[in-house]
């Protein structure tokens, strides 16, 4: 077995921006839970259909299911965070799909323009964890794009434990449910309608570093 296979935690206190990491809120989002273009944080992107689903959630009990239409570039949008002058964002994710489709994940400003490198990669059909990182010059609004890259096909996609940090890197999944974590609005007002934050002295999370690296 490779040792790429291997990682120690290095423990790190972070913050995770998203609002409803795990998808489990019940109030989150611009229009009634029902719509299909617009569900707790997230917009559709082109045609397609967003649902909460109880079936393929990576973590908790639930996840976003994309249903994209036929447009090559359909998916979803994440919406959004003010983000500081001269700072690293990571965003990241658990995602699974169709083995051998592509996609796209990036960060946009706030008409969708891509901001930094956008990065691509293929469903497994398995849960995969996806990253992207930019280094914002002026603090403005951004988003977060994952979308398909280039393909008609409109089958059905799944994500879960989305992760917002201001780091140059990810560090492992922090919500207010986990240990170690809070949610910075307090329970019960706040549980996943509120930012997260993970403590330094906790010593189980934290950056990856794989043996390799």
């Amino acid at each position: 077995m490779s040792l790429s296979n291997f990682y120690i935690i290095v423990p790190q206190g972070t913050r995770n921006y998203h609002k409803n990491p795990s998808l489990e809120s019940e109030t989150l989002g611009t229009t009634a839970i029902a719509s299909e273009t617009s569900i707790r944080e997230f917009l559709i992107v082109g045609t397609g259909m967003l649902t909460i689903v109880d079936s393929e959630q990576f973590r908790g009990v639930q996840s976003l299911e994309c249903r994209p239409g036929t447009g090559t570039s359909s998916g979803l949008l994440w919406y959004e965070i003010e983000t500081d002058d001269t700072t690293s964002y990571t965003a990241h994710i658990m995602f699974k799909g169709m083995a051998g489709l592509g996609y796209v994940f990036y960060w946009t400003d706030g008409s969708g323009m891509l901001v930094g490198t956008a990065t691509t990669f293929s469903a497994t059909g398995d849960w995969q964890h996806i990253e992207n990182t930019f280094t914002e010059v002026t603090g403005t609004t951004r988003r977060v794009y994952l979308v398909k890259n280039g393909s008609a096909n409109t089958t059905p996609f799944w994500t879960d434990c989305w992760q917002i940090e201001a780091l140059p890197y990810s560090t492992t999944y922090c919500d207010g449910d986990e240990p170690g974590c809070k949610w910075l609005a307090g329970s019960p007002v706040g549980h996943h309608r509120s930012w997260s934050e993970r403590s330094s002295d906790w010593r189980k999370g934290g950056r990856k570093v794989y043996l390799t690296q």
